[in-house]
């Protein structure tokens, strides 16, 4: 089968992972409140996001989502977005943290539930996507920033498994645009986790290797993506880890995969 067509395809699928989602002008904003520490302003403009956010949940436009109607029920990208995108931990880190200033907690709560209510803002604040599914772990991870992405995860909680609107999960962003650390970083978490989860070994391994096989919308593999775009080490980095799982064989069906065009890492 000829390979030609295949840029094309990947033209229209991997880029449309790219981030066009925020308004410069609120991201531009956003990073100046934070740089100059005027935290009562940036405290409104999180206070606004959010409430603009509940608004366009409780509105259904019947024309559907990505028109001007959907847009305007929901403004504002998720704060995180665009400084994560951009590698800027300290304003994510500031952000984060005058979100929890500005919140009121109960003063009947005690301390462990204080904690638990700040720990689900976080959270929450993490994992908030905008209208194409794109969170700010995504762009963490598309673009590259591993202390951006280990600060969401380890402070924040964020959800690391998460897939965008193309099925585009931060794991596959990560092979798919060459980032051998964060895409390292992404395999160990995803190890870890499904070790707690699965204490037998052979049930965990099966586990894991599915997990590093998770396809985008097109059907395209992690590997399939980093094969494809000349990622050479972080193919290599998903094939050693899938070494010895699903009884040897996880690095086999790994490569064995294909996408909805019937290609495989090979092709």
């Amino acid at each position: 089968k000829s390979t030609a067509a295949q840029p094309a395809r990947y033209s229209t699928t991997v880029p449309s992972a790219g981030f066009t989602m925020t308004n410069p002008r609120t991201a531009a904003t956003i990073k100046a409140i934070a740089a100059v520490g005027t935290a009562a302003t940036l405290v409104f403009l999180l206070q606004s996001y959010w409430r603009n956010r509940k608004d366009g949940e409780k509105s259904s436009p019947s024309s559907g989502g990505g028109d001007a109607a959907s847009s305007a029920a929901n403004p504002s990208a998720p704060p995180l977005l665009q400084p994560a995108m951009e590698g800027h931990l300290t304003t994510v880190q500031t952000i984060v943290a005058l979100h929890l200033v500005s919140l009121e907690n109960p003063s009947s709560a005690s301390e462990d539930e204080a904690a638990f209510a700040q720990f689900q803002e976080r959270k929450s604040l993490a994992d908030a996507a905008d209208q194409q599914g794109n969170g700010a772990v995504h762009a963490a991870a598309f673009a590259g920033h591993l202390d951006v992405l280990r600060f969401l995860s380890e402070e924040c909680g964020a959800d690391l498994t998460t897939a965008n609107g193309i099925g585009c999960t931060p794991l596959w962003l990560a092979a798919g645009y060459g980032h051998v650390d964060v895409l390292q970083y992404l395999v160990e978490r995803t190890r870890m986790r499904l070790s707690a989860v699965f204490p037998d070994g052979e049930e965990a391994g099966k586990e894991f290797t599915r997990a590093l096989s998770v396809s985008n919308g097109s059907g395209d593999s992690p590997l399939v993506a980093a094969c494809h775009k000349g990622h050479g080490e972080c193919a290599r980095v998903l094939l050693r880890a899938a070494e010895g799982c699903s009884g040897g064989g996880g690095a086999r069906d790994m490569l064995r995969a294909t996408n909805k065009g019937g290609d495989t890492a090979l092709h």
